[in-house]
């Protein structure tokens, strides 16, 4: 016959148990359940689901306003895996500041957007005023280092490429070389506005001529032009034209102004600007220019005038020596009479097609 004892109580009572006697574990219900290896050895597992879930919703919160922010704020101070923007153990002032520096970014999104949907010339001329007022105080706010530069803007180079445009010279003042020529590189793209990518060139060649060069002609003389964009011609204006007496730029210059499948609006600023280059030499590649010219007149037109004001005695030369017949080029032969009179040379006769041309 087996006798079946509890033994812990029996071990509790007497301390030992004879020999003869088995012992065999209650067959009570045991309520409660028992932890298991993994927790006993790791109990942080259970607080980093919760933790987590806390960062996201947190970074979810990005509107810093009213109650919103002040959750964001409570619950990044009491996530040790926060590491963003908002820190607990700033101080209150330093918490203010970056408050108020992360409303400025928000107002100016929403006034881009607004000036993109303005209905009336007045209302976008005053929305882009208070526009630019609110960029300027973001810009002298915030104390931000070159990647935070640098990805804040790219950030918005193709959802606001104004706001970026605008921001783009704080940045390079506030930027070191290495990360700046980065981001011109960056934004030196085909899919990158017209007027940010003209900017990001302007910048660049602050820091490379050469580079920047190579850039522009790869960009005028090879890229086609994308709807209506004139971003040749906008290259050739606000990257190339103040920069006419710089060796680099006017070489560009003059290639651009004499490769035919350059747009003519992109070739004719580049005319008008060698106007001011200081070497004699040019006039030469603008008498080819003329004189090969046979298509687009505002061309020819424009080279004879590069040619008069580079070199008086070249141009002198083509006035008197290649008049155009007034039947065939009727807009030439009157700019042939009008130069030739402001220059002194003898008058032509009035053209067939000209009666009110000055005699």
């Amino acid at each position: 016959m087996r006798v079946f004892i509890d033994g812990e109580r029996l071990l509790g009572q007497v301390g030992q148990v004879p020999s003869s006697v088995k012992v065999y574990q209650s067959m009570q219900p045991q309520t409660g359940k028992q932890p298991s290896e993994g927790a006993e050895k790791a109990p942080w597992l259970r607080l980093l689901l919760p933790i987590l879930c806390l960062s996201i919703f947190a970074q979810w919160l990005d509107e810093p306003t009213g109650s919103l922010y002040r959750l964001r704020v409570f619950i990044n101070s009491v996530n040790p895996l926060h590491k963003g923007l908002y820190r607990s153990d700033l101080p209150v002032q330093d918490l203010l500041q970056q408050k108020e520096t992360h409303l400025a970014w928000v107002r100016c999104r929403t006034l881009n957007e607004q000036i993109r949907t303005a209905t009336s010339e007045p209302a976008r001329l005053t929305l882009e005023k208070q526009w630019r007022h609110e960029v300027l105080f973001f810009a002298n706010q915030v104390n931000w280092g070159s990647l935070v530069w640098q990805e804040r803007i790219l950030s918005v180079s193709q959802t606001a490429p104004e706001l970026s445009e605008q921001l783009l010279p704080h940045a390079m003042l506030r930027m070191n070389k290495q990360h700046a020529t980065e981001l011109l590189r960056k934004l030196d793209q085909r899919t990158t506005p017209a007027g940010l990518r003209t900017a990001a060139l302007h910048f660049l060649w602050h820091f490379d001529p050469q580079e920047t060069q190579m850039r522009v002609l790869n960009l005028v003389l090879h890229e086609r032009g994308r709807g209506n964009h004139q971003l040749h011609a906008q290259i050739v204006e606000r990257v190339l034209s103040p920069r006419v007496n710089d060796p680099l730029a006017g070489e560009a210059l003059l290639e651009c102004a004499m490769a035919k499948s350059v747009p003519s609006p992109a070739r004719l600023l580049a005319l008008r600007a060698l106007r001011s280059h200081s070497a004699k030499g040019l006039s030469a590649q603008a008498e080819a220019i003329f004189l090969s010219e046979s298509t687009d007149l505002s061309i020819k037109h424009e080279a004879l005038k590069l040619v008069l004001a580079l070199d008086k005695a070249r141009g002198h030369f083509l006035l008197l020596n290649q008049v155009p017949p007034a039947s065939n080029l009727p807009a030439t032969y009157r700019l042939f009479r009008i130069l030739r009179k402001q220059e002194g040379l003898p008058s032509l006769p009035p053209g067939p097609m000209s009666p009110n041309d000055p005699r």
